[in-house]
């Protein structure tokens, strides 16, 4: 997602990660928030949309986000 700078290509990168997955060993908070992710991208309509949907989140949902990102942080 990161890279991307139109809706449609964080919508592709979205679809193809979720096809691929995440690793076995991925903590579950952090699974949780890449589920997370995935399905707020892959759920919204526009940008728009994807920005609402996040705000939308609980603060536990937020913090399974920062799980993932600290994790994408520590492996990627």
């Amino acid at each position: 997602f990161a890279t991307a700078t139109k809706f449609s290509e964080g919508l592709h990168a979205a679809q193809t990660l979720h096809d691929t997955g995440t690793p076995k060993q991925i903590p579950a908070d952090a699974r949780h928030g890449f589920e997370l992710v995935v399905r707020m991208v892959t759920d919204a309509k526009d940008q728009t949309d994807l920005e609402k949907r996040y705000n939308d989140l609980t603060a536990e949902q937020k913090q399974s986000i920062d799980k993932l990102d600290g994790y994408i942080e520590k492996t990627c």
